[in-house]
């Protein structure tokens, strides 16, 4: 999973940064999938967090090892990704125990989903 940092919000700003980002558990509760990720964002970087910045979540699934098998599969030999945009509003989202978003995901390019505006709406 890699995770992209825009501090003045995607729309706002072509410049990221790499956020890290860690898969911490995927659970099945009440009938219903959840993908639970830590994101943290470099040090220097917390001063640059305002109301409107966002982390772009993206990840492709190994679906077999011996295979080089992924989720979602590649389409007219572009590789595609599952993508998530998460608001952050201000830095105290860091400080939060929990701090929960629910995102629909999209498909696309890597590509894409770091640049295409039209891809999130």
């Amino acid at each position: 999973m890699k995770g992209f940092f825009f501090s003045r919000g995607f729309e706002n700003e072509s410049k990221k940064e790499q956020a890290k980002c860690q898969i911490i558990s995927l659970n099945d509760k009440e009938g219903k999938k959840e993908l639970l990720v830590r994101v943290s964002v470099l040090p220097h970087h917390l001063d640059k967090i305002f109301y409107n910045s966002e982390i772009v979540l993206v990840v492709r699934l190994k679906l077999n090892n011996s295979k080089s098998m992924y989720f979602p599969y590649n389409l007219n030999g572009n590789e595609r990704y599952l993508g998530a945009k998460v608001g952050l509003k201000d830095h105290t989202v860091f400080t939060k125990k929990d701090f929960t978003q629910i995102k629909t995901v999209t498909i696309n390019t890597l590509n894409k989903l770091l640049t295409d505006n039209d891809v999130w709406k």
